[in-house]
């Protein structure tokens, strides 16, 4: 019984482990996932969608797969998105901007923020996006980060234009 036991216990543990590593496979950020979202996002930048090439580009464990070909893939997927992709992201959300689809645009240039981190034209556009929706709060953030992170940018100047930021306002507000 005791033999039985121990190898019951054995089992159990090697049990667990298989699964742990079906789960590196199958799981949410594991290597099946990272597959299909690097195919999804082929296919939806092949048909020239932008936005949910980057969204399923950007939803990829970066980590989850170590395979050179996957890697060639990946890095190939990432050009094309920065150099093709970003620039379509950006003018479709332009274009919905002016004709006063805010909620759209902001969808669109969310995903140039995701591809591109410091793309301070996107926080820019995003911010008067929602001042001009009338939520000064949520557009408050995006103009200050601009005219914070990026203060001699034309877009900084811009900013200050639409809503000025003031650091010893912003201390005092932050303090109460």
């Amino acid at each position: 019984i005791m033999s039985l036991e121990s190898k019951l216990s054995d089992l159990t543990d090697e049990l667990k482990q298989t699964q742990e590593k079906l789960e590196g496979y199958t799981g949410t950020n594991g290597v099946m996932s990272a597959y299909t979202n690097l195919i999804r996002a082929m296919n939806y930048f092949v048909a020239q969608d932008y936005l949910n090439a980057s969204s399923a580009f950007t939803a990829i464990d970066v980590n989850a797969v170590n395979d050179s070909e996957y890697t060639a893939a990946y890095n190939m997927m990432n050009e094309k998105l920065h150099s093709d992709g970003l620039e379509q992201l950006f003018n479709q959300g332009y274009s919905l901007f002016k004709k006063y689809k805010y909620d759209e645009a902001v969808k669109y240039l969310q995903e140039c923020v995701k591809l591109k981190p410091d793309y301070v034209e996107a926080y820019y556009w995003i911010g008067l996006c929602y001042y001009n929706k009338g939520d000064k709060e949520t557009a408050k953030t995006y103009l200050y980060k601009v005219q914070k992170e990026y203060p001699d940018s034309v877009f900084a100047s811009r900013a200050r234009d639409i809503m000025p930021y003031d650091e010893q306002t912003e201390t005092t507000t932050a303090q109460q």
